[in-house]
């Protein structure tokens, strides 16, 4: 074989298991967003968010192994060193997305970091109450890290892309594209805190920065999965409602209002005659009185939808 053909060969080679590593990448993501959208009916605005949050790790990620080339150690610690970089991503990934899911699942929103931060030192002694051994808790999951770490090492003993690449990339190129991808990585997660991806329902900004996912309604604040959660449920009930076979049609006029106080209604026994039309129909027994309604909300533009639905 030719330098030409073994240079294109191995090019070829290295590209066919960079597609494998980005399809195996992938596989997770997939899963998680088909959870995400079909099961808790999260927005499909959430998708190229995401897409670009997962294209700043994987950049991250990309960069780490081509440094990996760089450090003068043998190719057995390499790929030790690259196993463990991809096991940990993995890992963390998927609890992650747990988390997520979980706090959907229970909660009706996304579990943010700052809840996170706040029960995860107690977990040793929520485990202790509830008669778990904490050592049990860690020595499982020290033996699933070891079983992800020893299934990166065998993967990349066999489809490792950087291992294909070294030879036909001088040292300052390798370094270069690894700074590069390094400075893509840093931009997108520099840029996080700035974007509104969190009113499109993208994940990770909904547990940084949880505030960005509710809908500000009058005095109240209302995620997007609950507000969605209320409306499959409002349609459901809307497709099971028939109306009656031989109705009675008649016109309704509803009157409101603003700010009209209980207390000060003649026709409910204040002193003053604050109501003289209402205390004849009461009279002549054309009112039914209705005294047990509750607001919804404080402002009236809130309570007036509340009223009309």
């Amino acid at each position: 074989m030719s330098a030409t053909s073994e240079q294109q060969h191995a090019w070829t080679t290295a590209a066919r298991r960079f597609s494998f590593a980005l399809l195996a990448f992938a596989l997770l993501p997939a899963g998680f967003l088909g959870g995400y959208l079909l099961v808790f009916g999260a927005p499909r605005s959430s998708v190229l968010p995401h897409l670009g949050v997962l294209a700043g790790i994987l950049a991250a990620l990309a960069g780490s192994r081509l440094c990996l080339l760089l450090v003068p150690i043998g190719a057995r610690a390499r790929r030790a060193v690259a196993a463990a970089l991809l096991a940990s991503t993995a890992l963390v990934m998927f609890a992650f997305y747990a988390a997520v899911l979980l706090g959907l699942r229970y909660w009706g929103r996304v579990t943010t970091v700052d809840l996170v931060g706040t029960y995860l030192p107690q977990v040793g002694e929520l485990m202790g109450a509830l008669g778990h051994r904490p050592e049990w808790a860690a020595a499982g999951m020290a033996i699933v890290a070891g079983m992800a770490w020893f299934s990166a090492d065998r993967y990349l003993k066999k489809h490792d892309w950087t291992e294909a690449l070294e030879p036909q990339l001088p040292r300052p190129v390798t370094a270069a594209l690894a700074l590069l991808l390094f400075a893509l990585a840093a931009v997108s997660a520099a840029e996080l805190p700035y974007r509104d991806w969190g009113a499109s329902g993208e994940p990770l900004s909904l547990s940084l920065f949880p505030e960005r996912g509710e809908t500000a309604m009058q005095s109240h604040a209302i995620s997007r999965f609950r507000s969605s959660t209320i409306d499959r449920t409002e349609d459901q009930v809307r497709a099971l409602y028939r109306p009656a076979e031989n109705p009675r049609r008649s016109n309704v006029i509803v009157i409101v209002a603003d700010a009209l106080r209980a207390d000060h209604l003649g026709l409910l026994g204040y002193g003053r005659r604050t109501t003289p039309a209402l205390d004849a129909l009461g009279q002549a027994g054309a009112v039914r009185l209705k005294t047990a309604a509750v607001s919804v909300c404080n402002e009236s533009a809130c309570g007036l939808r509340a009223l009309a639905s």
